[in-house]
């Protein structure tokens, strides 16, 4: 199955989120991420009349996403050629359930993920697979409103958060369910680190993040720029 390449931002493989940005002491406008650049990669995000996710463009790659009631497709191509088609199913919150991703170019494979949640905080991912691989379970865990730990097997991955920032547009977790077009995780504050990748974070004058700087275990040290549009 070929690879997209979304940035450094899909390392954790995990819809999407829109939020108020303040843009003056009396009104607050609703701001979307339009363009995420990183290494001079430049991903193009386009939305639809009803403020949700219709594209997003990276050279000659392209997501495309399809709405109805609880589900959204999401087909990806590369110039032109269809590569992959992925079927979200929400709940009512609007998280996702049940991620199935299908390979367009073999016939009968496929990726399936599940999701499992205690009221809006993400429990359990079991990823199967159409190979006769063995499923992947991973359990998470939740301190204060944040998800704190991820459990696969004997290995335990711990997260970090700025406890004095609310998460917002920018966040690391936010820009990673961004980019798969769905939401798993509702954290209550901005993401610090996971195991030994770090992020900071550049806010404007109006408290909008406007880059991310993240430093990946055995990738070295990187910038995440973005901009938005607001109405």
């Amino acid at each position: 199955m070929k690879k997209f390449f979304l940035g450094s931002v899909l390392f954790l493989a995990i819809a999407v989120v829109f939020f108020n940005c303040k843009k003056n002491s009396d009104k607050k406008a609703v701001c979307n991420i339009r363009q995420l650049i990183q290494d001079s990669v430049v991903d193009n995000f386009t939305y639809d009349d009803k403020g949700r996710l219709s594209n997003i463009a990276i050279r000659e790659q392209l997501l495309t996403f399809e709405y109805s009631d609880n589900k959204t497709i999401i087909t990806t191509s590369d110039a032109g050629q269809l590569w992959t088609t992925t079927t979200v199913v929400l709940n009512q919150a609007g998280l996702a359930i049940n991620a199935r991703m299908e390979d367009n170019q073999s016939v009968g494979v496929w990726t399936n993920f599940v999701y499992e949640y205690n009221g809006d905080q993400l429990t359990r991912a079991t990823i199967t697979y159409s190979n006769g691989n063995p499923s992947q379970v991973i359990n998470y865990q939740w301190t204060g409103g944040n998800m704190t730990s991820a459990v696969i097997g004997s290995d335990t991955t711990h997260y970090d958060y700025y406890t004095n920032k609310a998460t917002q547009a920018g966040d690391y977790l936010s820009l990673v369910q961004l980019v798969s077009g769905y939401q798993i995780y509702r954290t209550k504050n901005l993401l610090k680190s996971v195991g030994t990748n770090s992020f900071t974070y550049t806010f404007d004058a109006d408290g909008k993040i406007t880059s991310v700087g993240e430093v990946l275990s055995g990738a070295g040290a990187s910038q995440i720029q973005l901009q938005y549009e607001c109405n």
